[in-house]
């Protein structure tokens, strides 16, 4: 989801960190954790990887750019100029495509991966704040917050194929997608809610009640499981029965989350102590807690690299990779 956040080191520094009570009411660990910083533009905020092409792009709101990094030695390799306010990112793995959604220019631009250009620009709703592939029907879903609709694109055509209104909820700001199960879901800040749709029919299947502020979601689809980053905690949603099963509390606050499918764990981003929560998705706890940069954002994984967790720092224009995790 979107709206992300000073350290700067050498592209190859590596830090060692000591996770030694880390932050109050959070796990106490004694482990290092390798951690690498990369530069990229003004503020980063969303991060979306492609491991079949070793690739990781990263919006930069303020440049209007999307970094593009080589994953294989994780330096920048092109920056591409994309609308105003880049905020969230899509990859569509089986069409080399990555949708970028502009917040304040209410549109989407469409890169091709092979040339790292632009070769489309969609315009879709009112402020948009977050977006996501379903690769199983060639569909993108777009949250515009700023009139509370969802826009469909035909991955084919490169068009808006249609606007739902019907019960988006009050400023919805992120979409997971479930391609098994035929679903997607939008997180709707204001309402508190997450708004399940079919994504045959794209009808309103039922609403959900989460914590305070919903900003983000991760869906994990082989256990039926959707994370919600909420204000100060994260709700877990069963997907087959559409219901909160468990409550995870952060007390930093988060901004961000991701699913890593090879090994089980979540990812979330906290904007309180600039760190990224670890949690089993097993047991629904936190494991871990490492310390990544000021104004800790949007956060990617790379499962194939290995288990390379990549971290937008709005503070000092940076993004982590955390290794191993």
């Amino acid at each position: 989801m979107s709206s992300r956040r000073h350290r700067v080191l050498p592209l190859s520094a590596l830090l060692v960190i000591l996770l030694v009570a880390v932050v109050p009411n959070h796990p106490v660990f004694a482990r290092t954790i390798p951690v690498t910083t990369i530069p990229v533009g003004d503020h980063p905020i969303a991060i979306a990887v492609d491991p079949r092409i070793h690739r990781a792009y990263v919006t930069n709101a303020n440049d209007g750019t999307v970094s593009v990094i080589d994953t294989t030695i994780n330096r920048v390799v092109a920056t591409i100029p994309v609308g105003r306010y880049p905020s969230d990112i899509a990859v569509a793995l089986n069409t080399n495509v990555v949708y970028v959604m502009n917040n304040n220019s209410s549109t989407v631009s469409v890169i091709e991966t092979t040339t790292n250009t632009v070769v489309r620009t969609i315009r879709v709703g009112l402020f948009p704040n977050g977006i996501a592939v379903n690769p199983r029907t060639n569909r993108v879903y777009v949250a515009n917050a700023g009139d509370n609709t969802i826009s469909v694109i035909d991955t084919v055509t490169l068009r808006v194929m249609t606007t739902i209104s019907e019960a988006a909820g009050n400023t919805p700001v992120d979409v997971g997608v479930d391609p098994f199960a035929h679903t997607f879901y939008v997180a709707n800040f204001d309402a508190r809610t997450v708004a399940v749709f079919d994504t045959t029919t794209n009808r309103l299947l039922t609403t959900i009640p989460v914590g305070k502020q919903a900003r983000a979601i991760a869906v994990f689809p082989t256990i039926h499981r959707a994370y919600v980053a909420t204000e100060y905690a994260v709700s877990v949603i069963d997907t087959s029965t559409n219901s909160v099963v468990a409550t995870i509390y952060e007390p930093d606050g988060t901004n961000d989350v991701a699913v890593n499918v090879d090994n089980g764990q979540v990812y979330v981003t906290n904007f309180g102590t600039f760190t990224v929560s670890v949690i089993d998705s097993g047991t629904n706890t936190i494991v871990a807690t490492i310390p990544v940069g000021p104004g800790a954002y949007g956060v990617g994984v790379d499962p194939e690299k290995p288990n390379q967790i990549y971290v937008a720092n709005q503070g000092d224009k940076t993004v982590s990779v955390i290794t191993g995790q």
